[in-house]
């Protein structure tokens, strides 16, 4: 499945229940999660408190994946990504 695809439907119907698709992190307490479509990941989280009420999908960065582990400067890069996301939010409050 293409990922734009995969986001689409995980847009109109939630996250999809199959692993090999969507994941949460391991070791990340439910922080990020990882969309997988052939050897193309997408790293993001669940944005919170939005203008709107509905949950927001927060996609930080994409990487190809080579190996049979997430790379750990791609977590980095994304809880980088997501605390500065938590940061400017709390200023616009």
């Amino acid at each position: 499945m293409p990922i734009i695809t995969l986001m689409g439907r995980i847009a109109d119907h939630g996250p999809t229940a199959n692993p090999k698709k969507f994941k949460d992190l391991h070791g990340q307490a439910g922080e990020l999660f990882e969309l997988k479509s052939y050897q193309h990941r997408i790293l993001g989280f669940w944005g919170r408190n939005e203008p709107s009420g509905r949950p927001t999908i927060i996609l930080t960065n994409a990487f190809p994946k080579k190996g049979p582990r997430t790379p750990p400067a791609e977590i980095e890069r994304a809880l980088a990504a997501k605390a500065r996301y938590e940061e400017g939010r709390q200023s616009d409050a």
